[in-house]
């Protein structure tokens, strides 16, 4: 049986929740038994977990590891896939002591630290490959193969993909959370800029009331703007955009593998992410937020450069690393 852990909440966003539940659904699609444990607030978990596996909600980090050392008493775990991001040594003498036999990690936090078996890396950026890595104790799975995509994308992705000369319609996604509250800054100070196009401005599921409130008090009745409060998925709303504004995070590799040509603002851990993206072809960089007002419009004014980076994207991130990974991960046990 496998355990896997993760975390979610306002300041690291949904990512590593979405993955864990794409993961798991590849696993229960092949018959195999998983136990979620999560370190996320109950209403996030249950609008972004779907799959149908026993879920502990921990309260930190301490909590679920006292879970996992209880089960792992009461039967035979074999892998421990994690999805956090600040794993260190302690963590690994904590999954000795419990005695997975391969334990695999979903991102590239702290890896020569925690030392894990398996390293899936699934960032486009990243040169395919299959490596060896901390002096040979941990093989890396690496690169655009191995991005793990919700199902609900990978349904609708398009045998051809959409391509458009002008750009009329572009959809805002700042991830779950957006604690940088780029959200607000592009409602108040961008999207007016651009009368002619419809700007329509994801609220995600990791905003608090209170802030949800302030945004639609400030910003409902733009008439170039549509507010939309914590959608069920954003798959559809891709499809019918000509381009997609995010951090770069796991919503921006839905819209690459949907083939909608993506534009990303850098975030504090995530500007290098966007920057190595850029340069490798696969987005456009907007720079820091503070540089939008004089980026944007250099980006926008024409389609050929975003169109070239869009198909590139989408022929590279082809929705089926999670059958990768899950068959990757089944090999080492």
């Amino acid at each position: 049986m496998i355990i896997m852990h993760g975390a979610g909440n306002s300041d690291i966003g949904i990512g590593h929740l979405s993955r864990i539940n794409s993961l798991a659904l590849e696993f229960n699609r092949l018959n195999i038994r998983v136990m979620l444990v999560l370190e996320a607030p109950k209403l996030l978990v249950t609008e972004i977990i779907n799959s149908t596996n026993n879920i502990y909600i921990a309260e930190d980090r301490e909590d679920a590891n006292e879970y996992i050392k209880k089960v792992t008493k009461e039967g035979e775990f074999i892998v421990y896939i994690t999805d956090l991001l600040d794993l260190g040594f302690e963590q690994r003498k904590f999954s000795d002591q419990c005695k997975f036999k391969v334990r695999v990690h979903l991102n590239d936090s702290n890896i020569s630290e925690y030392i894990p078996d398996i390293w899936i890396n699934g960032d486009a950026f990243r040169n395919p490959s299959n490596s060896l890595f901390n002096h040979g104790k941990t093989t890396g799975l690496m690169g655009p193969a191995y991005s793990i995509i919700r199902k609900e994308i990978v349904n609708v992705r398009p045998l051809n993909r959409k391509v458009v000369d002008e750009i009329k319609k572009i959809l805002i996604s700042f991830g779950g959370a957006d604690p940088g509250k780029y959200t607000e800054y592009f409602l108040g100070d961008i999207c007016v800029r651009y009368p002619s196009v419809q700007f329509n401005v994801v609220i995600g599921p990791a905003f608090s009331d209170h802030r949800i409130h302030e945004i639609v008090n400030n910003f409902t009745g733009v008439s170039n703007v549509d507010l939309l409060i914590k959608p069920q998925g954003l798959e559809n709303l891709i499809i019918s955009s000509d381009v997609f504004i995010s951090l770069g995070g796991i919503s921006a590799y839905e819209a690459m593998c949907l083939g909608c040509p993506v534009i990303a603002v850098q975030w504090k851990g995530m500007s290098s992410y966007v920057e190595k993206m850029d340069e490798k072809g696969f987005i456009s960089s907007l720079g820091n937020i503070e540089d939008v007002i004089e980026t944007l419009p250099s980006v926008l004014v024409g389609t050929t450069l975003l169109q070239k980076k869009a198909e590139y994207a989408w022929r590279l991130i082809d929705g089926r690393g999670v059958e990768r990974v899950a068959s990757s991960i089944l090999q080492y046990t």
